[in-house]
């Protein structure tokens, strides 16, 4: 069922869908998947061209390639993002007696 239905079914909206609003939602979803299915396209064009295991990667949008880089962060900066309560152990203790 369609969307615009069962949310005046629900009484979300007011007024029934008229026919133009459901052609032109007919219209939107097919030029989506047209555009979807030029994008996986263009993913599998990428992929057979070998782009994918020498350190590029290709933007889905515009197609641009983008290098890839390795960033391993310095051994100091993760010491510095610990949180403060990482390093806290609990000391023994004994309880008291209830009086």
């Amino acid at each position: 069922m369609v969307a615009q239905w069962l949310n005046w079914l629900r009484y979300t909206r007011w007024d029934p869908p008229t026919l133009a609003e459901l052609h032109a939602d007919r219209q939107r979803i097919a030029r989506i998947q047209i555009l979807a299915q030029c994008i996986d396209e263009k993913w599998s064009g990428a992929k057979t061209k070998g782009l994918e295991g020498s350190g590029t990667k290709v933007d889905g949008l515009n197609g641009n390639r983008i290098k890839q880089v390795d960033f391993e962060p310095a051994k100091e900066l993760q010491e510095r993002t610990k949180a403060p309560g990482e390093q806290w152990k609990p000391e023994s203790w004994t309880p008291q007696p209830r009086r």
